[in-house]
C-alpha cells in the first residue's frame, strides 16, 4: 500500500515541478 502512495506522491511531485516550471518560464518572459 505505502509502495503505491509513494509512486502516487511522485508523480504528483513531478506534475507540481513542471507547472512551477512553467510558471516561471511564463514570467520570465512576460
Amino acid at each position: 500500500i505505502t509502495r503505491a502512495f509513494l509512486v502516487e506522491e511522485q508523480k504528483i511531485v513531478k506534475k507540481v515541478l513542471k507547472i512551477q516550471k512553467a510558471k516561471e518560464k511564463q514570467a520570465a518572459k512576460s
